[in-house]
């Protein structure tokens, strides 16, 4: 009886210890269930980004951008569960080195394919067709879909922030790095002959420094653009070694510079590196009156000794005492002097200097 007593005694104590342990387990699991979710919750939102200070400027071009209803990990995490979770260890290892001061000087971040294309978001674009920007009329699809120039892009190698408060917007200067820079054997390539691809053929009077010109005729007349707009290019987009150290510090990396194919691989369609990381940046538009380029052809000052100071002062207008500047018209409207001086076959009059 006794002994029965002992185990009844034991059973009760075990009983009243476990159904304690159950319980405060359950308050515990469910606590740490709260606690948990109020972390994932509030980490997720952007002002928690917006806590560390090296993510201001990135926070505040967010706010004024067309993305400033989305989540910023509605981009930067891949849609899936097993991604989220990815991204969440790759977000905790940032603030991990944020409070240990060991993080780069370089905020960097990549934004996926998908996320762009997640149900809700840009997955129908590739199916509208040209969209408009600017004057230019832009396809989506022979970028995504096709390779350019051997290339295979991403969205972020167009949509990026090349400019500081600029978020995920496109800079055109990207545009001008892929289609004007020189080929192998330093030319342009073929779309500098074709400009009508881009900017359409002018269907209007054309107002420049107030004076109007109506293209129809040349346009008619198949006139090539570069006849009189040349050069409108400056820059080649050149690949400084020394940029490779901003990044790379491995001999190894820096002697793969002529990898071409790979580097591309890598820092464009592998991961998202800005075009500027790595190139010189290339202009296009219509230069300055004051650059010298703008008067003459680009390359003859490299064999010819200037003698047409004269010509091009009067061309310009100026140098006469007491006289007002009065510029010709083709100099204000940025027209070369090959357009008209020029012993190449053309598709408008060869004219003669008199």
């Amino acid at each position: 009886m006794k002994r029965q007593g002992l185990f009844a005694g034991l059973w009760d104590s075990l009983v009243t210890w476990a159904g304690r342990l159950f319980v405060l387990g359950l308050f515990g699991t469910a606590g740490l269930t709260a606690i948990t979710y109020t972390a994932v919750h509030h980490t997720a939102q952007p002002d928690f980004c917006n806590s560390c200070h090296i993510m201001e400027p990135y926070f505040k071009s967010w706010q004024d951008s067309p993305h400033k209803d989305v989540g910023c990990i509605e981009c930067h995490y891949e849609p899936g569960s097993v991604e989220t979770l990815e991204g969440k260890f790759k977000a905790l290892s940032q603030l991990a080195k944020y409070v240990t001061r060991t993080q780069g000087t370089k905020p960097w971040a990549e934004v996926s394919d998908s996320s762009c294309m997640r149900s809700g978001c840009h997955n129908v674009r590739l199916l509208e067709g040209p969209v408009s920007f600017g004057e230019i009329d832009f396809d989506h699809r022979h970028h995504l879909l096709e390779s350019r120039r051997g290339r295979r892009l991403r969205c972020t190698s167009c949509h990026s922030q090349v400019e500081q408060g600029q978020h995920m917007s496109v800079d055109r200067t990207v545009c001008y790095t892929c289609h004007f820079m020189p080929d192998a054997e330093g030319g342009r390539i073929a779309q500098l002959s074709e400009c009508t691809k881009c900017h359409g053929a002018p269907d209007h009077e054309i107002v420049v420094a107030g004076r109007s010109f109506d293209h129809s005729d040349y346009v008619a007349r198949g006139v090539d653009c570069r006849e009189c707009h040349d050069p409108v290019i400056e820059g080649d987009g050149q690949v400084r070694r020394e940029r490779c150290h901003s990044c790379h510090g491995e001999a190894g990396h820096i002697e793969r510079i002529g990898e071409t194919a790979f580097l591309h691989e890598m820092h464009v369609t592998e991961h998202k590196v800005e075009c500027f990381e790595c190139h010189d940046q290339i202009s296009h538009g219509l230069l300055a009156l004051e650059t010298p380029k703008a008067t003459r052809k680009e390359g003859c000052g490299s064999c010819h000794e200037s003698s047409h100071d004269a010509a091009k002062k009067l061309f310009a207008g100026e140098g006469a005492v007491g006289v007002e500047p009065r510029p010709s018209r083709m100099y204000t409207t940025r027209v070369v002097c090959d357009a008209c001086h020029t012993g190449r076959e053309s598709s408008l009059a060869t004219a003669a200097p008199t």
